[in-house]
């Protein structure tokens, strides 16, 4: 006699709501926060920590929601500022212009309230010459 049984109560691991990117070469990951707001205007944003520290940096996305599509984005659209600690930031990058920064809805879940995509995008600074790129994002945030 034979018998076989299958388990059907245990699913593999759903990955974590996060925002995930190569900032300037290093993995670099934040805990996402997004909104879905008046006129649908779209919001996701994430809080990474350097290394341990208490330096922390802050990427976000602020455009109009047109469904599963490529955004282009131009400055005004898109932010990103370091602090130290809950502090005031301490400098704010501008969108380089002449880079090809975009973000791209690939799913929306109205019923979880989930959305996800990826992006890539670069920043100057405006105290010095530095900039900060981020390369091969994706993200999934919870809409609040």
């Amino acid at each position: 006699m034979l018998f076989f049984s299958a388990c059907y109560c245990c699913e593999a691991p759903r990955p974590p709501d996060a925002i995930y990117a190569q900032k300037n070469g290093v993995q670099w990951t934040a805990t996402p926060m997004g909104r879905l707001g008046a006129g649908d205007t779209l919001k996701i944003s994430g809080t990474g920590i350097n290394n341990g520290s208490n330096l922390h940096d802050t990427l976000g996305f602020n455009f109009k929601y047109a469904g599963l599509v490529n955004y282009s984005i131009t400055p005004g659209l898109a932010f990103y500022h370091t602090r130290v600690g809950n502090g005031l930031p301490l400098l704010y990058y501008k969108v380089d212009t002449l880079f090809n920064n975009y973000l791209t809805i690939t799913g929306y879940n109205q019923s979880t309230n989930l959305v996800t995509g990826n992006f890539q995008i670069k920043f100057d600074s405006p105290a010095d010459t530095s900039t900060i790129t981020f390369l091969y994002g994706n993200f999934k945030a919870p809409l609040n």
